[in-house]
């Protein structure tokens, strides 16, 4: 009984191990920081602008983590997977800016863009929209927090070049809405619109052609933001508010319009709100090439190459007036395969009709249809 129970604990020490060795190789496909990137930009009312070189960026949850942004404004950083990530930029003469909270989902984050205002302009529109700040005159800061955030066209979303994403205004959804929600998911009412001149106009009902909005004077906590549209969808974002902050969830993120079957990026969740995955609504693969060759004297081949980005089926059909030949289902992989086809004897020289149906599993379907020579071929005696 002893060498059993001594064997047993032995097995039993071995499964632990092992799967231990599984949880841990799992664990290790997950990265462990991912980079978040972006531009700081000097915002200016006159409608021409410029990155912003020399400008701190940090992130709020981990103080020890900054960087500066270089030439256009440029930033990079390595930040903690699967945590809430509040990066921020400060600059001489510049109210400092926060952007929207993210919470990193393995995957990195692009165009996080700091609009960064004078502080005569903060100061300007806190007294416009009367959120109350305290200090010095050239110094003051809010006494609360302010959200900003825009109603941001699809088409601006693209831009590889920094210069390009600039000059793509105004870039507002005109007569969009919004709502910004408390953090227990109580509306605190719709924000005041700026106009087409950038300046925020209090009477404004929606947005103007520059998309932009703010609400003011908001106790700390954290706030999601939603925009409205009978036209446009958009992504709602998280704005983690603290005494003092000025949250801009800058283009091409805040309010974001997105795209027919888009899903918000699922960045922009909450920890514990569950990620969408788009429906399936398009087919991923096309026939390449199709062809007719002899092999032999007496024997002819149909060659249809299909190229996949995700795993298809495919049902090739000739025709020749009456005259028929099916395939039946091929599977096709992520890959590019050759299908062929054996031409019956009784198929003439001259044209032949070829249809291709593709299909995906979440049920997408296309088709194909040329026009192939048919070759000649000896007929037997």
């Amino acid at each position: 009984m002893r060498n059993w129970t001594g064997r047993l604990c032995v097995a039993v020490a071995f499964l632990g191990a092992w799967l231990a060795g599984t949880n841990s190789a799992v664990a290790a496909d997950e990265p462990a920081t991912v980079t978040i990137s972006g531009n700081a930009w000097a915002f200016v009312l006159t409608g021409t602008t410029s990155g912003l070189e020399g400008a701190t960026i940090g992130i709020a949850e981990h103080p020890e983590i900054t960087t500066v942004s270089g030439p256009d404004g440029a930033w990079s950083l390595e930040v903690p997977n699967h945590e809430s990530i509040t990066p921020f930029a400060t600059a001489p003469g510049r109210y400092a800016v926060y952007d929207q909270t993210f919470f990193t989902r393995d995957r990195d984050l692009n165009q996080v863009n700091f609009q960064m205002p004078p502080q005569g302009i903060a100061e300007a529109f806190a007294q416009i929209v009367g959120a109350s700040m305290n200090g010095e005159p050239g110094s003051k800061v809010l006494d609360q927090c302010a959200i900003v955030s825009t109603v941001f066209q699809k088409e601006g979303r693209n831009f590889t070049n920094f210069n390009d994403f600039l000059a793509f205004a105004p870039h507002g959804i005109e007569g969009a809405t919004a709502e910004a929600f408390d953090p227990d998911g109580q509306s605190i009412g719709p924000p005041v619109y700026f106009d087409s001149h950038v300046i925020p106009t209090p009477s404004l009902t929606s947005a103007s052609r520059d998309g932009g909005m703010v609400w003011d004077s908001l106790p700390a906590g954290v706030y999601t933001v939603q925009a409205y549209d009978d036209t446009a969808r958009f992504s709602s974002f998280r704005a983690t508010c603290e005494p003092g902050r000025l949250v801009n969830a800058s283009p091409p993120w805040g309010t974001y319009e997105m795209a027919r079957t888009e899903e918000p990026n699922p960045a922009v969740l909450a920890p514990d709100e569950p990620v969408i995955t788009p429906a399936d609504e398009s087919l991923d693969a096309s026939v390449v090439s199709a062809k007719v060759v002899k092999k032999g004297a007496r024997k002819r081949q149909l060659i249809v190459k299909i190229r996949a980005g995700e795993p298809v089926t495919a049902v090739l059909t000739a025709s020749q007036g009456k005259r028929k030949v099916r395939s039946g289902k091929k599977s096709v992989p992520v890959t590019t395969r050759k299908i062929t086809v054996s031409i019956p004897g009784k198929f003439r020289s001259g044209s032949l009709s070829l249809n291709v149906s593709l299909a995906d599993a979440a049920g997408n379907k296309g088709s194909h249809q040329s026009i192939l020579f048919v070759p000649a071929i000896r007929k037997k005696h």
